[in-house]
C-alpha cells in the first residue's frame, strides 16, 4: 500500500513538472515570434483608452469608466497578449477586433488613424466618452435620427443689441474661458480633434471676438488642452488653470468652463432661429458645490434672458443637474462660475458659432444689469436712509424704467426714472415717451428733468416722492414691506401701466434686489 501510493505521487509530479514544461515551451515559442513585433507596437496607455472608449460608444450599455492616469503607462508584455497576437487579435489596434466582427467598420469609416511614428500612435477623431459626459436625456426629447427634422423655427428680435457696447477695458478682464475638454469636435470634425480650428476652442474664440468687438467685455481665453491623457483627470488640470488666473486677476465676473453635449440625436440640439439653423446650448452645474446657490443666481438669469429673447434655444430646460460631477466642475472655485454646453457631436462647427452670437447677447445683458444694479446700489442705500424708500424698490424702478441704464433718456440726461420736469428749475429735455391711456398706448413728446449723473437721479426721485403729498396719502412710506410699497407707488399714480406693480416686484425676486434692504 505504501508503495502504491508513492508512485502515484511520483507520477502526479511528473505529469505536473511535464505540463509546466509544455506550457512555458509554449510561452517561450510565441514571446520569440512575436517579440519583433512587439517592440515595434509598444504605445503608451492610448491603446487602452482607445479600446474603452470604442466599447463605450458601440456598446454603451458596458460602459467603461475607471480610467486612471496609470492607463497610460506603458503596457507590459504578458502569455495573454502573445498568445492573443499570435491568434491575430492585436490589443494595441483595438478598430481591427471590432472590424473582424462588425464588417461595415472595414471600409475606411473608422474615426482612429494611426501616425507614421515609430511609436505607432494612434490617433482618436471619433470618439470622445467617459464618467464625465454621461448621456443626457433632454426634457421631452423624442429620439429620432432624422437630421432634418429640426424644430420648429423661430423668428426673434435681432441678435446683437448695441446699446449694450460699452468702452473695452483690457486692464481688468471680466470673463473667463476655459475648456476641460479642450479636444472636442463637432460633426465631420469628428468627437475629438486636436486642431484648435475644428474643435471648442475654435467656439470659445468665437465667444470671445464676440464680446469685445460687440459688447466691449475683456475677456481671457485659455486653450490649454486638459483632457489629452486621461479624461477622469480633466477637471483637475482645468482647475489648476483656473487658480493660476484667479491667482493672478483676483476674479471675474463670469468664468465658463465652455464644452459641447453629447446629445446623438441631432434635431434634439438643433434650433432653426432667425431664418439659420443653431446648435443647442446647456448649462452643467453641481448641487453640491458651496458656491451652488450664487451659481444658480447667475444661471437662472441668463436663462430667462434665453427664454425671453431666444425662446427653444437651450436643450431641454437648459440645466442638466449633477449631485457632485467631477471636483464639482470646479464651480466651487468662483460665486460666479459654471459649465457650458453649446451644440453637440452631431452639430456642425458653423451651427456652433451661431448660437456663440445669442450666448453673447445673453452674457452682455447679465453683465449690463450686474454692473447697473452695482452703481446704483449705493446710492439706493443712501435715499433709504434719508427717504424711507427701500433700495430694492428704487433699484427696480431705476431698471424698469431706464433699460438697465440703455434707454435714450438715461444716456441723454443721466434720468433714471422717466420723472418729467413739472416744475422743475434744473436742466431740462424733450424726448418722445410712450404713455398708456384708457388702455391705449400712445406716444407723446414729453418734457424730462435732466442730470449730471446717476447719482443725482438717485437723490431726486427720493426727494420727488417725499415732495409730492400724493405718494404720502396712499401710503408709501408707511409701507414695511417692498411689495407694499410697490404697490403704493402704483396707488399713487407714478406709472400709467396697470401692471407697473407687478413688474417692480418681478424684478426684486428675480434679481434679489431686497439684499440692498438690510441698510444699517
Amino acid at each position: 500500500m505504501v508503495n502504491k501510493k508513492i508512485n502515484n505521487e511520483k507520477n502526479s509530479f511528473i505529469l505536473i513538472l511535464g505540463i509546466t514544461i509544455i506550457i512555458f515551451s509554449t510561452y517561450l515559442f510565441f514571446s520569440f515570434f512575436n517579440e519583433r513585433k512587439n517592440q515595434e507596437r509598444l504605445i503608451d496607455g492610448t491603446a487602452n483608452m482607445i479600446y474603452v472608449q470604442l466599447m463605450n460608444y458601440a456598446v454603451p450599455v458596458i460602459k467603461i469608466a475607471n480610467f486612471h492616469e496609470s492607463n497610460t503607462m506603458g503596457d507590459t508584455p504578458s502569455l495573454k497578449t502573445d498568445i492573443l497576437n499570435y491568434m491575430g487579435i492585436d490589443l494595441h489596434y483595438p478598430d481591427k477586433i471590432l472590424k473582424k466582427e462588425v464588417s461595415y467598420l472595414d471600409e475606411d469609416r473608422s474615426s482612429i488613424y494611426y501616425n507614421d511614428n515609430e511609436d505607432g500612435t494612434a490617433a482618436i477623431g471619433d470618439f470622445n466618452l467617459s464618467n464625465d459626459d454621461i448621456i443626457k436625456n433632454s426634457v421631452g426629447s423624442t429620439p429620432t435620427t432624422n437630421s432634418s427634422n429640426l424644430n420648429t423655427p423661430t423668428q426673434t428680435s435681432k441678435v446683437y443689441n448695441p446699446s449694450l457696447k460699452k468702452t473695452l477695458d483690457n486692464s481688468k478682464p471680466e470673463v473667463l474661458i476655459y475648456h476641460s475638454h479642450t479636444t472636442e469636435g463637432y460633426g465631420k470634425d469628428g468627437q475629438d480633434n486636436l486642431d484648435p480650428t475644428k474643435n471648442v476652442t475654435a467656439i470659445g474664440d468665437v465667444l470671445t471676438n464676440t464680446l469685445e468687438n460687440d459688447y466691449g467685455i475683456s475677456v481671457v481665453h485659455d486653450k490649454t488642452i486638459h483632457n489629452a491623457l486621461s479624461y477622469n483627470n480633466s477637471y483637475e488640470r482645468s482647475g489648476q488653470t483656473v487658480d493660476n488666473y484667479l491667482k493672478q486677476y483676483g476674479g471675474f465676473k463670469m468664468i465658463i468652463d465652455l464644452d459641447r453635449d453629447s446629445d446623438p440625436n441631432k434635431s434634439d440640439v438643433t434650433k432653426e432661429i432667425n431664418g439659420e439653423n443653431a446648435a443647442k446650448f446647456t448649462f452643467v452645474m453641481a448641487k453640491n458645490n458651496p458656491h451652488f446657490n450664487q451659481n444658480m443666481t447667475m444661471v437662472n438669469l441668463l436663462l430667462n434672458t434665453a427664454n425671453s429673447d431666444f425662446p427653444g434655444l437651450t436643450i431641454g430646460n437648459g440645466i442638466n443637474y449633477f449631485d457632485n460631477g467631477t471636483n464639482f466642475f470646479n464651480q466651487d472655485k468662483s460665486n460666479n462660475a459654471f459649465l457650458l454646453e453649446i451644440g453637440s457631436a452631431p452639430n456642425t462647427m458653423d451651427e456652433s458659432k451661431t448660437t456663440t452670437n445669442y450666448v453673447a447677447r445673453m452674457i452682455a445683458e447679465y453683465l449690463n444689469t450686474e454692473q447697473f444694479i452695482n452703481t446704483v446700489a449705493p446710492a439706493a442705500e443712501d435715499t433709504y436712509k434719508k427717504d424711507k424708500i427701500f433700495p430694492s424698490v428704487t433699484l427696480a424702478q431705476a431698471m424698469l424704467e431706464s433699460g438697465e441704464g440703455t434707454s435714450a433718456l438715461t444716456k441723454k440726461a443721466n434720468n433714471l426714472f422717466g420723472i418729467k420736469a413739472f416744475s422743475w428749475p434744473g436742466k431740462i429735455i424733450q424726448m418722445p415717451t410712450r404713455e398708456n391711456y384708457k388702455g391705449i398706448n400712445v406716444v407723446i413728446m414729453g418734457k424730462f428733468r435732466a442730470y449730471d449723473n446717476w447719482t443725482q437721479s438717485v437723490e431726486d426721485h427720493g426727494s420727488f416722492l417725499v415732495n409730492n403729498n400724493t405718494y404720502k396719502k396712499h401710503g408709501v412710506f408707511a409701507a414695511t414691506s417692498y411689495t407694499a410699497q410697490a404697490k403704493a407707488l402704483q396707488s399713487a399714480g407714478y406709472a400709467t401701466d396697470p401692471g407697473y406693480a407687478q413688474k417692480l416686484i418681478g424684478l426684486i425676486k428675480e434679481y434679489n434686489l431686497n439684499q440692498f434692504d438690510n441698510v444699517k
